[in-house]
């Protein structure tokens, strides 16, 4: 089968595509045949050299921000919220029940959306005892949940804390109050300065603040400060993405994708640069091509590492993707057909695929890279196949061109690279995933 990749040129002006690289191989290649191997998946061996981590998808937002991409719905009431939780736990119930689930203490959760914080204290209450099958009644030692600062009470922070929730991750996107606005933001600068401080006098002593490069609109003046606000809130680490416009946006949608309304690649590569500096000279460690930590020490994004690592991401909710014993599978991607599945006893997996013994060690390269440096060696020893001839003469493509260099052991991104990271990493895919680029 022959892809799928949309990719927009990098080079000059934001168009519409997708830039950002988030699996291997990538999911056009998934198909329904794939999901009945996904599935027959679940009743192998575990890996015992892998660990297992949970995903739940919250689907439900105040409103739609017009750049997301993700499954989220609107004007979901509170008994619709609670069909779904019923849901996740019916299909939690028919996951711990396969062999390559059952008996198995997962190492990280990660509840994200969509808008978790959406919920009310009773429903995240709800939520977690909905997972019971799988996490046995105890949090797993790393659980990350996503808020949006305009959901935020000091009852529900205290819930969350009570529930183990280590790490909370802050959606802000900016600190301008026109920028949110003008990009369909829920939230205004001023809760995001409240929410923040409320979860520290909570107690939280890992929270995160995503950020958005280059939304529309936005100016030299604008991007400077809002980093300065950012770090103002002294957060414990601050991730960084580059907007970029997929098909299924708000913007692509209505047809505002006008290249005069975004700043152009170089522009959001220079911010991002900009940014980080300005982080590193406060104290900042750069962890990946996104994310910079206060302490690296303390700091720790377990989802993140354990899944870029190959790990087993068991994944619930409305088209939740997960990766099982080397194979792919994505749930239904409508609410209604998720719900109908799982009502009647089935697994809602509605498309997967099985990799091969290469395609995993691709994936782990292309994930791994991400970090900004990768041990080739010990990537090949996980795997019985060898590193392929294409990936290989990528990668020396790649050290040609300045994005990396490497030593007998060892791949480094450069500063330069891993600015533009997910420009690069499909050079390193099958040929026939390549189409596109």
């Amino acid at each position: 089968m022959t892809t799928l990749l949309t990719s927009p040129s990098h080079e000059g002006a934001t168009e519409q595509g997708t830039y950002f690289v988030s699996n291997y191989p990538p999911y056009g290649a998934w198909s329904r045949q794939g999901a009945r191997d996904a599935i027959a998946g679940l009743d192998l061996e575990p890996d015992p050299g892998r660990k297992l981590g949970l995903y739940v998808h919250i689907p439900f937002c105040r409103k739609r921000c017009s750049f997301c991409y993700f499954k989220v719905y609107t004007g979901k009431n509170s008994q619709d919220i609670s069909n779904y939780i019923e849901a996740i736990a019916q299909e939690a119930r028919l996951l711990a029940e396969r062999r390559a689930i059952a008996g198995r203490s997962p190492e990280f959760l990660y509840v994200g959306g969509g808008t978790p914080s959406y919920l009310g204290e009773a429903h995240v209450r709800e939520l977690i005892k909905a997972l019971e099958p799988l996490t046995g009644g105890a949090a797993p030692p790393a659980f990350t949940f996503e808020c949006e600062p305009g959901t935020i009470s000091r009852g529900k922070l205290e819930a969350l804390q009570e529930l183990g929730v280590t790490r909370l991750s802050f959606g802000v996107e900016h600190m301008n109050d026109e920028m949110l606005a003008a990009n369909g933001r829920a939230h205004s600068r001023k809760q995001v300065l409240s929410t923040f401080a409320l979860a520290r006098e909570v107690g939280f002593a890992q929270i995160n603040v995503d950020l958005l490069a280059g939304l529309a609109g936005e100016t030299d003046d604008q991007w400077t400060q809002c980093v300065e606000d950012t770090l103002a809130l002294e957060p414990d680490s601050v991730t960084i993405y580059q907007l970029e416009l997929p098909p299924n946006t708000v913007f692509a949608r209505d047809g505002e994708v006008e290249p005069s309304r975004f700043a152009d690649w170089p522009t959001k590569r220079r911010w991002l640069r900009e940014a980080f500096a300005r982080m590193q000279a406060s104290g900042f460690t750069l962890t990946s091509a996104y994310t910079a930590v206060r302490d690296v020490e303390r700091a720790r994004f377990a989802y993140r590492d354990h899944v870029w690592r190959g790990d087993d991401l068991l994944a619930l909710g409305v088209s939740a993707f997960s990766h099982i014993s080397g194979r792919h599978h994505q749930n239904e991607k409508h609410i209604e057909g998720y719900q109908t599945r799982v009502s009647r006893g089935e697994l809602p997996v509605s498309r997967g695929h099985a990799l091969s013994d290469t395609e995993r060690l691709v994936r782990e390269l292309v994930l791994g890279l991400k970090h900004g440096s990768l041990d080739l060696r010990e990537l090949e020893a996980r795997h019985s196949a060898p590193l392929p001839d294409e990936s290989a003469r990528a990668l020396e493509a790649l050290e040609g061109r300045g994005v990396l260099s490497r030593d007998q052991t060892t791949l480094r991104v450069t500063e330069e690279g891993l600015l533009e990271i997910d420009r690069w990493l499909p050079l390193l895919f099958d040929p026939i995933y390549r189409r596109g680029i």
